[in-house]
């Protein structure tokens, strides 16, 4: 039951994550103009840094499901996020400045990280 905890943990976690970064993508783009394909270096850096908000927001949900052992969980959802990160990074390159698509790659699972040790650190006795 413990696993299947974990598993739902990184699911909803992710899930949080991604409805975040997309209902900001889609706030953003509106907001700034942008034309599809053509985003401005501002409007990257603005999506690289909701993205690892984001990404934190989703290691803090993790964790708080997890309850038992949250940090292996969130290390399940930093994986998650790794893989995909190496997806999007083959599928980009070359259409994505390289400093963004290493940043997209690397960071986010540092992030959800740092959201769950959010967490484990402001609980009293956690396993």
């Amino acid at each position: 039951m413990v696993v299947l905890r974990s598993i739902f943990a990184v699911m909803v976690g992710y899930m949080v994550m991604m409805v975040a970064v997309i209902a900001l993508t889609l706030i953003f783009v509106k907001t700034m103009g942008l034309k599809s394909g053509n985003p401005t270096p501002g409007y990257l850096v603005l999506n690289v840094v909701y993205t690892f908000l984001a990404a934190a927001v989703g290691g803090y949900v993790t964790a708080l499901i997890a309850q038992f052992k949250p940090m292996s969980a969130a290390a399940g959802l930093a994986i998650l996020m790794a893989i995909l990160g190496v997806l999007s990074y083959r599928h980009y390159t070359g259409l994505q400045p390289f400093w963004y698509q290493v940043m997209m790659m690397v960071t986010p699972s540092l992030c959800a990280f740092a959201g769950a040790a959010l967490y484990v650190r402001n609980q009293p006795n956690t396993p």
